[in-house]
C-alpha cells in the first residue's frame, strides 16, 4: 500500500529515471509556453501602456483643479466598471481584430514602490502587449480611444480624458508603470519586455511530471509484487526479517539467532526455503553450516511439486529472499505453500542483490 515509506524507498531506487522526467517536463513546459504565447522571431513580446483619467458622481473639475482629492468609495465601482472595458468584447474584441489575435490588453493597477500597496486612483491603465513595438503602441493607443468612447456611452463618469499615449513599458508588467512612465532608454532600438516563456506553465509542467514519475514508479514497484527491500518481505509475505545479509553482524549471528528462536519455540528441525531459484540459497545455507548449526536441508518453492509435503516434516522454517529475485506468482505459490504445511516460519533473510 502506499505511505510515506513505501515512496521514498522508490523515489531512492529510482531517482535517476526521475531525475530524467524532471528535466523533460522543464523543457516541455518551456516549448509548450513558447508556442502557446504565438511568439514570432526570437519569442520576444513588447507591452505598450496608455493612461486614461476619469472623475464621476459628481466630481467636478473645479475641485480637481484646486481642491483635495476626494478618493470616494463609491468611485471604485467606477474604476472597476472602466477597467473590465478595457478587456470587453467592446474594445479588447475590436483591437484584437484589427490588430490580431496574438494583441493581449489588461488594466493593471499601480503599486506604490516604497510601501509595495495597491493604489486604488482615478487613472485608468490600458496596456497592450504584442511581438513587435509599434504594434503593442497602436493597439494600446486604439484601446485607450475605444475606451474613452464606449466610458462615455455606458458608465456615469463626469470626465474621461487621455492622460498619456502609449509609450513602450519596461520592468514588471503586472502593474502600472511610475508617473512619467518608465520609457526605455532608446525608443529607436527598443528591447523586448518578455521571453516568450512562462515560468508559471514551466512550473506546473515540472510539477506534474516529478508528480507522476514518483506516484507512478511507487505504483509499478507495488503492482509488480517483487522484493527491493527488507519492508516488502514484511508487507508481501507478513514475515519479521531476522537477518540482513548487507549487514557483517547479521551474518555472523545468523545461526546463533536461529538457536536461540528455536529453543525459545522448541523447535528440534529447521528447513531453510526460497521462493526461487535466483534467491542466493545455497550460500546462505553454507553460511548457516560454517557457523556450525545443522538444519533438516534446503528447499526451493518453486521448483518442488511436493513443497508443502516437504515442509509439514519439520518444526520450522527460514525464508531466504533476494532482492528482485523471485516474481510475484513465485512469491505467492511459497506462501500457499508456507499456509498448507501450517509450518512456523520463524523468520526471513534478505540477500541484497549485490551480495551473490
Amino acid at each position: 500500500m502506499f505511505n510515506f515509506m513505501t515512496i521514498c524507498e522508490s523515489l531512492k531506487r529510482h531517482w535517476v529515471a526521475v531525475a530524467f522526467i524532471g528535466i523533460l517536463s522543464v523543457c516541455l513546459g518551456a516549448g509548450v509556453s513558447f508556442v502557446k504565447g504565438g511568439a514570432e522571431g526570437d519569442g520576444s513580446t513588447y507591452t505598450a501602456e496608455a493612461v486614461l483619467y476619469a472623475t464621476g458622481y459628481g466630481y467636478d473639475e473645479e475641485a480637481r483643479e484646486g481642491g483635495d482629492y476626494n478618493y470616494s468609495y463609491s468611485e471604485a465601482y467606477m474604476m472597476t466598471d472602466l477597467r473590465r472595458l478595457v478587456v470587453s468584447g467592446d474594445v479588447a474584441g475590436k483591437v484584437r481584430e484589427e490588430f490580431g489575435d496574438d494583441v493581449e490588453l489588461s488594466s493593471p493597477y499601480w503599486f506604490d514602490r516604497e510601501t509595495e500597496q495597491q493604489n486604488y486612483d482615478r487613472f485608468v491603465y490600458v496596456d497592450a502587449s504584442a511581438p513587435d513595438a509599434e504594434t503593442a503602441i497602436e493597439a494600446a493607443n486604439r484601446a485607450a480611444a475605444l475606451t474613452l468612447e464606449k466610458a462615455k456611452e455606458i458608465i456615469p463618469v463626469s470626465e474621461i480624458t487621455l492622460s498619456e499615449e502609449a509609450v513602450l513599458k519596461t520592468g514588471d508588467l503586472k502593474r502600472a508603470a511610475d508617473w512619467g512612465i518608465d520609457k526605455i532608454e532608446n525608443p529607436n532600438d527598443p528591447e523586448p519586455s518578455g521571453t516568450g516563456i512562462s515560468l508559471k506553465v514551466v512550473v506546473v509542467f515540472l510539477f506534474v511530471g516529478l508528480f507522476v514519475s514518483v506516484f507512478g514508479f511507487a505504483a509499478y514497484d507495488i503492482l509488480s509484487r517483487k522484493v527491493r527491500s527488507e519492508r516488502d518481505i514484511e508487507r508481501l509475505m507478513e514475515v519479521p526479517v531476522i537477518a540482513d545479509f548487507s549487514n557483517e553482524a547479521d551474518r555472523k549471528a545468523l545461526a546463533d539467532n536461529l538457536r536461540v528462536l528455536m529453543h525459545r519455540n522448541n523447535f528440534s528441525s529447521l528447513y531453510l526455503a526460497s521462493p526461487s531459484a535466483n534467491d542466493a540459497l545455497e550460500e546462505v545455507a553454507k553460511n548457516v553450516l560454517q557457523s556450525g548449526f545443522i538444519s533438516k536441508g534446503t528447499i526451493v518453492l518453486s521448483e518442488s511439486s511436493d513443497a508443502a509435503s516437504q515442509l509439514s516434516q519439520t518444526d520450522s522454517v527460514v525464508l531466504v529472499v533476494k532482492e528482485a529475485a523471485a516474481k510475484g506468482a513465485e512469491i505467492d505459490h511459497a506462501l500457499k505453500c508456507l499456509a498448507v504445511s501450517g509450518t512456523p516460519v520463524l523468520g526471513a533473510v534478505f540477500i541484497p542483490r549485490k551480495m551473490f
